[in-house]
């Protein structure tokens, strides 16, 4: 690759990240899934808050929509897909459609937009200092809500907790499109975060765990700043071989809507045939992906208002 943008170190990231989630749903290792579950969903996090500007917006109303139409209505939508989709099993459950997924992947989707609006308010009515501070007083919060075992409909309790890695993005993105280490230093972070995760008790956002606070909190920031350091390396690669993962870096509404349910059908599936269970897992990958890719090339076309498509509201966004 000639040239190195932001746009595709950052998709390289996501598309990293979200692989990592749907190895992180099926069978693998523990040693593994402690790694992956120590930093990819505070990533995601991460990434939205580098991306959050609020000086886009004109006035609190057209934010707000642009939200409803981004985020609001494709988790109303997939969330029906996915009750109909897992009939006859614990996820066909109208509590589930009702009050949010408790494991499954599109609990990110309404904490992730309530966790916005937080981040909107403070930005926009508050110092540097001040909202550093509030952040910490919200961050205290959700962690009286771990420690007192607390949970609310559409994972409330974890708003919080995400909000921390929305601020981590916000407030350092400048220097987290800057800096660029070198692969000696690159590969000693590498080491420490996936030591870390060995040792420290697994961080679980989706059930507002935080572990040991300040250790898992560090090893997560420490995780993400690997990944983004590496995508930047692999930006040097040819676009051909990195374009798979930014497509997935682009597409990850899609993989936390689809991998879970299609990796359930596809299993279903192959456990009826004599396939040894070695061979089956990368071929269910393989299937998972691409029906994943049609999937969404389908509901661009046809149904783009309910997917979260942005170029039919872009009339709302008001640049200063």
């Amino acid at each position: 690759m000639a040239k190195e943008t932001r746009c595709d170190w950052i998709d390289i990231a996501k598309g990293i990240a979200i692989f990592l989630m749907v190895m992180g749903h099926t069978s693998i290792p523990v040693c593994i899934s402690k790694y992956i579950w120590s930093f990819h969903m505070p990533l995601f996090f991460v990434v939205s808050g580098m991306l959050f500007d609020p000086s886009k917006w004109n006035g609190f109303k057209k934010f707000f929509l642009k939200r409803v139409y981004s985020l609001v209505i494709p988790y109303l939508f997939f969330s029906v897909i996915v009750f109909i989709g897992y009939a006859g099993t614990e996820y066909s459950n109208a509590k589930e459609l009702l009050v949010g997924w408790k494991g499954y992947a599109l609990w990110f989707v309404p904490v992730l937009f309530f966790g916005g609006i937080i981040l909107y308010w403070i930005t926009k009515k508050a110092t540097l200092i001040i909202t550093c501070l509030s952040v910490l007083v919200i961050l205290a919060i959700g962690y009286t809500q771990f420690l007192l075992n607390i949970h609310l409909p559409y994972k409330i309790e974890v708003v919080p907790f995400s909000l921390f890695f929305l601020s981590v993005g916000y407030l350092t993105k400048n220097k987290l499109r800057e800096i660029k280490i070198d692969w000696i230093v690159l590969a000693l972070c590498g080491i420490v975060t996936i030591t870390l995760s060995q040792v420290l008790p697994k961080l679980d956002m989706c059930e507002n765990d935080f572990g040991l606070i300040l250790p898992n909190l560090f090893n997560a920031c420490l995780g993400v700043f690997f990944i983004f350091q590496f995508s930047k390396r692999l930006t040097e690669f040819p676009h051909k071989v990195v374009l798979p993962i930014i497509w997935l870096g682009r597409n990850t509404l899609f993989v936390m809507a689809f991998s879970q349910l299609f990796n359930y059908w596809i299993l279903t599936l192959l456990d009826k045939t004599p396939l040894p269970h070695n061979i089956q897992l990368p071929f269910r990958y393989v299937l998972i992906f691409a029906f994943i890719y049609v999937a969404s090339i389908l509901l661009r076309k046809f149904l783009p208002m309910l997917v979260g498509d942005g170029n039919w509201h872009k009339s709302l966004k008001d640049k200063k």
